[in-house]
């Protein structure tokens, strides 16, 4: 178990977006990745105050699952269990033509109901660009939701959520935007929207953002 402790602004646009990552050294990554917010039927995980997620991107996938979820300094705190899971698994699972991948039972025993009762109750994807300034990693994410809206954001992971916060306003300063206090985790925005379209599993060259198109109803 780690405690997360991530710093989250609101960035208003692509256009916005656009302008901050200008105003960075050139991202070191890119990744698309597809988010799976789990939980059983009746929401047993979420009236627990737990939250479970299964993430697969282009190349691997790995579950999480957050607790004891909190706001320190601005910050979003939380304790987290993660394992990297085979991805043939993981999307056979959301396919419904495979069992759910296999896991740690030291790691996640105790916490999670059946497997057979688990179920995906929301989606979104993310095209997630990295890029390291001042000692800091920072996350661009663009995120499409399973209603097929869009929002943008910046994610700081940090112990020192005051310096992480002046290195950001600095940044956005220079690139001449406003960011937004961010009230929500990714997971609470999701499961704010109603579900119209299938999840789409990443494919491709992730430099290029999500794809036009690739949502099915």
């Amino acid at each position: 178990m780690t405690a997360e402790r991530e710093i989250k602004k609101e960035i208003k646009s692509a256009q916005e977006l656009q302008r901050l990552l200008e105003c960075l050294p050139a991202p070191i990554k890119h990744s698309l990745q597809l988010n799976l917010y789990i939980d059983t039927n009746d929401g047993r995980l979420a009236d627990s105050g737990q939250s479970f997620r299964l993430r697969v991107s282009t190349d691997k996938a790995w579950a999480t699952l957050k607790s004891e979820r909190r706001i320190e300094q601005g910050a979003f705190v939380c304790d987290e269990y993660e394992q990297a899971v085979d991805r043939k698994q993981a999307i056979e699972w959301l396919l419904h033509i495979g069992q759910f991948p296999v896991l740690d039972g030291k790691l996640f025993a105790g916490f999670l109901p059946e497997f057979r009762m688990l179920q995906v109750k929301n989606w979104a994807i993310t095209h997630r660009i990295v890029s390291h300034f001042k000692g800091l990693v920072f996350e661009m994410d663009e995120t499409m939701f399973s209603d097929g809206s869009f929002d943008w954001e910046v994610e700081i992971e940090c112990d020192d959520p005051d310096f992480a916060n002046a290195v950001l306003l600095e940044v956005a300063n220079n690139a001449g935007i406003e960011l937004g206090d961010q009230t929500l985790t990714k997971q609470a925005r999701a499961m704010a929207r109603k579900p119209v379209y299938q999840p789409w599993i990443p494919t491709g060259q992730a430099s290029l953002g999500i794809p036009s198109g690739v949502l099915q109803k």
